[in-house]
């Protein structure tokens, strides 16, 4: 028998203000290109996608990003402000970011990467671009979109989670399965 797995992946949550102003960026995207905007209680930036692994595996995930979290805290995590809009056609996302990753975050992002591929966990190797997707399957590509400024609060961020993701056909759902804190 196969043994059990979850799909899971390490992020930043949104603060509600960050979050409610992201979710009608959002929806207003869906409105005029279609698609289906992105939840405002899903809304993230993911800092390493793991994938399936076995259940049995997770108390190893918390254990890096618990080592992780001892080797960058304190971290300086000055607010990020996700000011443009972008779109990716190979896989119909329209989604948020910046012209620079937060050093921060880079480095969060990139320990959390080192540890796990170090444990055996086979991440692939590629530039990180911190994003938040919007609106997934998008039905008419935007033109001159690439690089729209937007208004959008300063994102802050204290911690960063774990989270287990459950897939439904009204898309997916998250379940914290552990949180650092950023600063001690």
């Amino acid at each position: 028998m196969k043994p059990a797995t979850a799909r899971v992946f390490f992020a930043l949550w949104p603060d509600d203000a960050c979050a409610g102003r992201l979710h009608e960026i959002a929806v207003w995207l869906a409105a005029g290109y279609g698609g289906r905007a992105t939840a405002r209680s899903t809304l993230h930036l993911t800092l390493a996608f793991v994938g399936d692994v076995a259940e049995d595996k997770l108390a190893d995930l918390m254990s890096a990003a618990g080592q992780v979290r001892e080797e960058v805290a304190p971290l300086e995590t000055a607010p990020w402000r996700l000011d443009r809009l972008s779109y990716w056609p190979h896989n119909r996302i329209l989604w948020a970011g910046s012209d620079g990753v937060p050093p921060a975050i880079g480095r969060l992002a990139g320990r959390l990467v080192r540890r796990l591929r170090e444990k055996g966990y086979p991440l692939p190797v590629r530039p990180f671009v911190p994003h938040v997707t919007l609106v997934r399957k998008v039905e008419r590509a935007p033109i001159r979109l690439d690089g729209l400024k937007v208004s959008q609060p300063p994102w802050r961020y204290e911690q960063f989670v774990l989270l287990r993701s459950r897939l439904s056909e009204r898309g997916a759902s998250y379940e914290t399965l552990g949180a650092w804190a950023l600063n001690r």
